[in-house]
């Protein structure tokens, strides 16, 4: 029997000379055309939407930021008074029906205080600070509840930040609108291209983008008692809803 060229025995591949079982390298090569083919082949067609939609919501529920602030050259001095101020927001708040749970210290603090315009900085005495947090469910009375905190003895207030005790139902709302959205933009495109719409191929929730909420700020309380109730508007929750969904198309 005639050798081959590059000078190997035909024995050599003889049954038990061979060193890799044939039947695996078989199995090996037709396994990679399949994987060739598969990767060669063209994706479905398909048409890409994207819909959106927007609810509004009345809201039921209010926070505001109220900070008592006292200053002193004597620290302990600073802390009586700045504690004194905060228990008398604090009552304020109960007597407006704020319930004690929805009463949260945030931040306290006691830092010296210095005039960094002169060399060295002059020492003007001690600064206490204390940051409650105000959670209001009856949003009609934000206003008179934050004058009241003000006249109280608050250094500042900052709020409300109106919202919805619990988003997740209109969330759901507004993500099924976005959906149906999506398909009523895929028909058009289908029926304008002489097609239809076939199965979903991948849905994708996009990160929605929510107007910031109103802020009310009183910075001083010297005429509160007199002054008439601060006018709170309250703004309207608005919740978007965004997505991406893919169809195949159908001929």
């Amino acid at each position: 029997m005639a050798q081959r060229p590059w000078s190997v025995p035909d024995s050599y591949f003889k049954k038990g000379n061979l060193p890799v079982n044939r039947k695996a390298l078989a199995a090996t090569l037709i396994a990679l055309v399949a994987l060739s083919g598969t990767a060669l082949a063209a994706p479905d067609p398909q048409i890409t939407v994207m819909g959106t939609a927007q609810i509004k919501a009345k809201p039921d529920i209010a926070y505001a930021i109220v900070q008592v602030v006292a200053q002193d050259r004597v620290q302990a001095t600073a802390v009586t008074a700045d504690a004194a101020r905060t228990l008398s927001v604090i009552e304020a708040l109960k007597h407006s029906t704020i319930a004690d749970r929805d009463i949260e210290t945030q931040w306290y603090s006691v830092q010296p205080q210095y005039d960094y315009s002169t060399t060295p900085p002059a020492f003007h005495g001690y600064q206490a600070s204390n940051t409650i947090k105000v959670t209001i469910h009856d949003v009609t009375k934000a206003g008179l509840i934050l004058d009241k905190v003000v006249a109280a003895g608050a250094t500042s207030v900052n709020g409300p930040t109106f919202d919805l005790e619990d988003r997740s139902k209109q969330e759901s709302l507004a993500l099924i609108e976005a959906i149906r959205n999506a398909r009523a933009k895929a028909d058009l495109v289908a029926g304008a291209a002489g097609v239809q719409v076939g199965k979903v191929l991948s849905v994708t929730e996009n990160e929605a983008n929510n107007p910031e909420p109103v802020t009310f700020a009183a910075n001083s309380h010297a005429d509160a008692a007199s002054a008439p109730t601060t006018p709170i508007q309250e703004q309207e929750i608005v919740i978007d809803a965004n997505v991406t969904i893919s169809y195949a198309i159908q001929y």
